[in-house]
């Protein structure tokens, strides 16, 4: 029998973005209420919605993840175990997609274009009228669907829709390979570590000289500016380009990338 289950890393992950998110949604609740007081309810109200829009994008990829952190999938030789119930193979109808059918080309671009906005799964295992949730983000779903005899290749709205996603949930945890494009996977996730790590150190270094300022203005200056150099140059690696869509990071996808290499 193989357990699938969540890496220690998605969790750390996702414990992240809750607490930068939370705390960033205080920062901006704060100017807004700042400006509300000093009679700007435009602002106030601007800054309160996009704190607001913040709040629901963590939700999904924050708290959803957290919320289904204990969450395992046991493949047995009758089938696979969920919650502690077992869904036999001969019980399973199929693998179901966000659309009926196959989805017109409007709603695939919609997909694409919004992200994973919701915190409920795109695709289902159907057992005898269930839906059991297929999982993305879970390390190993391909081995699950290959235990039920499914190669998810040539599910053609699933094989759609990870060669086209695109963006930082490949890169934090949101999304996981399948088996094929691991090797790749690892080293862009090396980078993206690597780079955002840069982009921190050089965020601390600014404020450190920020602060040293008055106390040494020369020193201050010095880390105030290598500061900013280190995490421009960092912030430029990530998302560079003509716009934040077109940096690396936004559009990582490891099988355009393992192309791209062929190529």
């Amino acid at each position: 029998m193989e357990v699938l289950a969540y890496a220690p890393w998605q969790k750390r992950a996702a414990l992240g973005r809750l607490v930068l998110g939370l705390l960033f949604m205080g920062f901006l609740l704060w100017l807004g209420w700042a400006a509300v007081g000093e009679g700007d309810w435009a602002w106030g109200l601007g800054l309160g919605l996009v704190a607001l829009l913040l709040g629901l994008f963590l939700y999904p990829s924050a708290v959803g993840p957290l919320m289904r952190w204990g969450f395992q999938v046991v493949l047995e030789p009758e089938g696979i175990r969920v919650g502690g119930r077992l869904y036999p193979r001969e019980g399973f109808s199929g693998l179901e997609g966000p659309f009926r059918g196959e989805g017109t080309e409007a709603q695939w671009q919609r997909l694409m274009e919004v992200g994973r906005l919701s915190a409920g799964p795109l695709f289902h295992l159907a057992f005898h009228g269930e839906r059991v949730p297929l999982w993305l983000d879970l390390p190993g779903w391909d081995r699950m669907l290959a235990h039920l005899g499914v190669d998810w290749k040539e599910h053609p709205a699933l094989a759609r829709y990870l060669h086209s996603v695109r963006g930082l949930a490949w890169l934090n945890g949101l999304l996981y390979p399948p088996k094929g494009v691991e090797e790749e996977w690892e080293r862009a996730r090396r980078r993206y570590q690597r780079l955002f790590a840069w982009l921190w150190m050089g965020v601390g270094l600014a404020v450190g000289g920020y602060a040293l300022g008055d106390a040494s203005e020369v020193v201050g200056q010095i880390l105030f500016l290598g500061g900013l150099a280190l995490a421009a140059y960092a912030s430029f690696a990530l998302f560079g380009g003509r716009s934040l869509r077109d940096g690396w990071a936004e559009r990582y996808n490891p099988f355009r990338e393992k192309e791209g290499a062929r190529g």
